[in-house]
């Protein structure tokens, strides 16, 4: 059986309506060709579009630019691999429910990598809450932000 790797999505889902892409998380190798993990060949690829459930996939160390920019949606779940969210990646956005399985803090590149995001709960491993309460830009939705296990309650 062959195993191929996967350099980029190919596909656009900018403006589009769509269920679950639960699958994405199946893509183990998302090179963007610059020594890290990234999908930077694939920047804006959810922007403006209207979904339930992305679940980005394991290994992925950087979410690209404008990525989740201006998109709708229930939920997205952020790998423990995750290090880095590039700038826009949440700007405009409305998710119900952002899911960060990193066991540190998510570097979000600059203040407007959240601004204006409008939020019901950002989900964070429980010994980060408070950490990610007083670090900037996330402190533009502390209020919002609660440890992983009370995620169950929804």
């Amino acid at each position: 059986e062959k195993a191929y790797q996967i350099k980029e999505l190919g596909l656009d889902f900018k403006g589009k309506t769509f269920g679950n892409f639960k699958e994405l998380a199946l893509f183990r190798s998302l090179n963007g060709g610059n020594g890290r993990e990234t999908m930077t060949n694939n920047r804006s690829v959810f922007m403006q579009s209207n979904f339930d459930t992305i679940q980005l996939p394991e290994g992925l160390k950087l979410v690209p630019h404008s990525m989740f920019r201006q998109a709708v949606g229930k939920k997205v779940i952020l790998p423990a691999s995750i290090e880095i969210i590039d700038e826009l990646v949440f700007h405009a956005a409305s998710i119900d429910n952002l899911v960060i399985l990193s066991d540190k803090v998510v570097n979000a590149q600059r203040y407007w990598a959240l601004l204006y995001m409008r939020v019901k709960g950002v989900y964070v491993q429980e010994h980060l809450v408070e950490e990610y309460k007083n670090t900037v830009p996330w402190n533009s939705v502390k209020k919002f932000i609660y440890p992983l296990n009370e995620l169950s309650r929804l």
